[in-house]
């Protein structure tokens, strides 16, 4: 069974490669340059998440487990089938900011029912969270592209 601390570490990696992922799924559809590089930098915080993460699951010896493929599978049928159509700055930003917000929520969520202890965790944590609000206050901007 997965103590508190493995369920919460692996929650963010989770998050943080679900976000990764999404981001490489739906960068080829962004024209905007602007969008292109706040996604960039944006991406450059989750892969020094995913290092951070590694980093203390080798430390604290906890296994961490990727996104499920079937989770994958979903999140790229949804990402293709709305940019299929629609490939406006505006819209694509409005989508960046929805599965922000999920991963805000589900993180706010975790973190609560986790109780875990561990200030490291935490501190991944919290900065994942503090990362994704700067990054949804800087998708805002393409919302009237």
């Amino acid at each position: 069974m997965e103590t508190r601390d493995e369920f919460l570490l692996n929650e963010i990696y989770r998050n943080d490669r679900m976000a990764t992922w999404a981001i490489d799924t739906i960068y080829d559809a962004i024209q905007d340059q602007g969008l292109r590089d706040l996604v960039d930098k944006q991406n450059d915080v989750y892969e020094e998440l995913t290092h951070s993460c590694e980093e203390l699951s080798a430390k604290l010896d906890i296994d961490l487990k990727d996104i499920n493929p079937i989770e994958k599978g979903m999140s790229w049928m949804g990402i293709k089938m709305g940019t299929l159509t629609n490939k406006e700055t505006s819209h694509i930003a409005e989508k960046l900011i929805q599965g922000t917000t999920m991963g805000i929520t589900q993180m706010i969520t975790t973190v609560a029912d986790s109780e875990c202890e561990n200030k490291e965790i935490r501190e991944i944590a919290n900065h994942l969270k503090r990362n994704e609000e700067v990054f949804i206050e800087g998708l805002k901007e393409f919302l009237m592209k």
